[in-house]
């Protein structure tokens, strides 16, 4: 026997038969605010942005199952550069090869200020060029779509350079620059 209703309400689901309930392949079950898949990029490859230049520097594709969902993104990038780095970053997000713009980023500047999602900058201090900060930065993104979305976090440099997963001056014979790593994570939260 079969039903099809809009809505279904019930206080217990049991099998028939046997003790499990089978969905129909191609069929889920997904409640509002469940993670539905996540898929992350890890790089250890460094990257150099040069002072004027900028760069994507990390990117990872998401398909959603739903164009309802959301897209939570998380990143965080080690970044490094000279004692007078200076730089920001933007999220941007493409579908089916598209580029929709820069997302997740301010809307309060003026004059000659640029919107970003997060500022990258050395420290200025002693020893500066010897180290990596992490930068670390979520956004919630609403895509609309089920085809294919790829999402890059893209540099720019306006000071010295900007490195990911390097400090400004590498020494290989010593503990004082390790290798470091970056990742940019991908979460489908249904609504």
């Amino acid at each position: 026997m079969e039903y099809s209703v809009s809505t279904l309400k019930t206080n217990t689901i049991q099998a028939a038969t046997g003790t499990s309930v089978s969905v129909a392949d191609g069929h889920t079950f997904h409640q509002a605010g469940a993670v539905l898949q996540v898929v992350q990029a890890t790089k250890t490859a460094t990257v150099t942005v040069a002072s004027g230049a900028n760069a994507g520097v990390i990117s990872q594709a998401i398909t959603p199952k739903f164009a309802t969902s959301k897209i939570l993104v998380r990143c965080s990038l080690s970044l490094g550069g000279g004692d007078n780095s200076y730089g920001y970053a933007r999220l941007v997000r493409q579908i089916s090869g598209q580029a929709s713009g820069f997302i997740g980023i301010s809307d309060q500047a003026s004059g000659s200020q640029i919107n970003c999602s997060f500022q990258c900058s050395g420290k200025n201090y002693t020893y500066q060029g010897y180290r990596t900060d992490p930068r670390s930065f979520e956004f919630l993104d609403s895509p609309n779509t089920t085809t294919a979305t790829t999402y890059e976090i893209n540099i720019a440099c306006t000071s010295d350079n900007m490195y990911l997963n390097r400090s400004g001056t590498v020494v290989t014979d010593n503990v004082w620059t390790p290798a470091t790593m970056s990742t940019l994570t991908l979460m489908e939260i249904a609504q």
